[in-house]
């Protein structure tokens, strides 16, 4: 047996609790419950915010029929769900018709379900303990009926007074470094508890600053939105803006603090400092996860092709002004997220116009150069899904396709797997399971994420009849070492072929 194989050996008999799952109310998912086994999947990489496309040309070259799919059956999932998306036509596709969609970097949406109580614990719900890049699944079926952004023509007439602002949100998110909780002698447990994950270093004092571009300079105060953390011993942290402190939070060990505060508009011209000092002794150290300040901005977009803004709710029409945004190149559509509403906008001399239908709820919008503010997607990764509940095996090998071939041709994994299977080896009904089938099935398509391992586990522990071992094979690193792409290609490092649980790293708690 080559030594690929030797990298990480573990049998773990299953012990399934509830902890660490998908839970939503009185349902604990899986994680595959959007998938349909008969339809196809492309695999869609999203490491930012913004409007994405995804034109026929890219469809065919991925092998996507084009000329037999109409284009309302096209869908897309993210995160378990099917989002809305705008087609530039019903009927069947041209290279160059094309799907639009709003796309997110991946936060803490799944990280989330690795605490109790995720509100409460995570340090920083802003910066995934994994990685940034999101995954989107476009897939087509035969009945249509699906999410879509709705075209509303941007009708000028009979306008009401235009609005004189709209909300900016600034935030600022630390990743300098990772932290978890440890007990006085230095022990950690290897779950995720209060205060683990990402944020600045720890200070006994830190300033941040915020200059707020283009503020509205009228009666709308903003707010601001700090979190921060702290580790063990006593706190009296004192938290101060401009120099005036505006709380003292004090408490013990290991805890997070998520704080709102009303900013006063007349603040809002000159760079806000916020500060934090900790008064309980030169151990009273703080780190910060991020601020985020919301205020009210001018409809003055300094030549931006893709912009992030929101509106207060209304049952009246909005109509807006928008100054200094670029025009060059193509006609600047409006995506009102909240509402699933998009708009092509009117463009006079230099003013951009546009009316917005009225919103029983505050609204979240993107708007974008249609030519220059787009992020186009250039490949689609095709993903071929295994109905894992047609199955029933009782040994299971976890792997990854790199130790597949030896360089020879050999795969030693399923040689072993041979092996467990013949008379001498057990007799037992073993299955070998590709590590990345696991991230896009089991958990949203997330690479490296741990709660694939888990999720799967818990799903064939609850739909097989006896599944009896577990065996990993490939390299295990914990997840604070593989966050960043130059963590993963750091040739001092070995590679991370399968993923182990929190930090320290413990297999048994994939199951267990």
């Amino acid at each position: 047996m080559k030594k690929t194989l030797l990298f990480l050996h573990f049998f773990i008999t299953f012990i399934l609790t509830s902890d660490a799952q998908i839970i939503n109310g009185l349902d604990t998912l899986y994680g595959n419950e959007w998938i349909n086994f008969d339809q196809s999947y492309f695999k869609i990489l999203v490491a930012e915010d913004g409007i994405y496309r995804v034109n026929g040309q890219v469809l065919s070259d991925a092998g996507v029929q084009i000329s037999n799919i109409s284009g309302n059956q096209y869908q897309i999932y993210h995160n378990g769900e099917e989002i809305s998306i705008y087609t530039t036509t019903d009927a069947n596709f041209s290279n160059s018709d094309y799907i639009e969609f709003y796309g997110q970097k991946n936060t803490s949406e799944l990280d989330r379900y690795l605490f109790k109580n995720p509100d409460e614990e995570m340090m920083n719900p802003k910066y995934s303990l994994f990685t940034d890049t999101a995954a989107y699944f476009l897939t087509w079926n035969q009945g249509g009926n699906n999410l879509r952004y709705e075209s509303v023509v941007n009708d000028l007439t009979n306008l009401p007074a235009k609005e004189e602002y709209c909300w900016f949100k600034l935030s600022q998110i630390f990743s300098n470094s990772h932290d978890k909780k440890r007990d006085s002698e230095g022990v950690r447990n290897s779950f995720f508890e209060i205060a683990e994950g990402y944020g600045s270093g720890y200070a006994l004092s830190q300033n941040v600053n915020i200059s707020a571009s283009l503020p509205y300079q009228g009666n709308i105060n903003a707010n601001l939105n700090i979190r921060f953390g702290c580790a063990l011993g006593q706190h009296q942290q004192a938290i101060k803006i401009n120099g005036q402190q505006v709380t003292a939070e004090n408490f013990s060990d290991f805890g997070v603090k998520d704080l709102v505060f009303d900013i006063p508009n007349n603040q809002l011209a000159s760079q806000l400092q916020i500060s934090f000092q900790g008064n309980a002794g030169n151990n009273d150290k703080q780190r910060v996860a991020y601020t985020t300040l919301q205020y009210p901005h001018l409809l003055d977009f300094s030549g931006s092709s893709s912009i992030e803004f929101y509106l207060d709710s209304s049952f009246q029409k909005k109509y807006l002004e928008i100054s200094n945004f670029n025009l060059s190149g193509g006609i600047p559509i409006i995506y009102d997220i909240t509402n699933k509403v998009r708009l092509e906008t009117s463009i006079d001399g230099a003013i951009l116009k546009v009316v917005l239908p009225g919103s029983t709820m505050s609204r979240h919008l993107r708007l974008i150069n249609s030519s220059n503010g787009i992020k186009l997607v250039n490949s689609l990764l095709p993903i071929s899904f295994v109905d894992y509940s047609e199955l029933n095996n009782d040994y299971i090998m976890i792997s990854n396709s790199k130790l597949f071939d030896d360089g020879n041709g050999k795969n030693w994994v399923q040689e072993y797997a041979n092996y467990r299977a013949s008379s001498i080896g057990g007799s037992y009904s073993s299955i070998v399971v590709e590590i990345q089938q696991l991230y896009d099935q089991f958990g949203w398509g997330l690479n490296r994420h741990s709660l694939a391992i888990r999720n799967f586990a818990h799903f064939v522990e609850k739909k097989w009849v006896n599944p009896k071992y577990l065996f990993i094979i490939g390299k295990g690193r914990e997840h604070q070492s593989t966050r960043t792409a130059a963590a993963l290609s750091n040739p001092a490092h070995l590679p991370l072929l399968v993923p182990t649980f929190g930090s320290p790293g413990s297999d048994n708690l994939l199951t267990a």
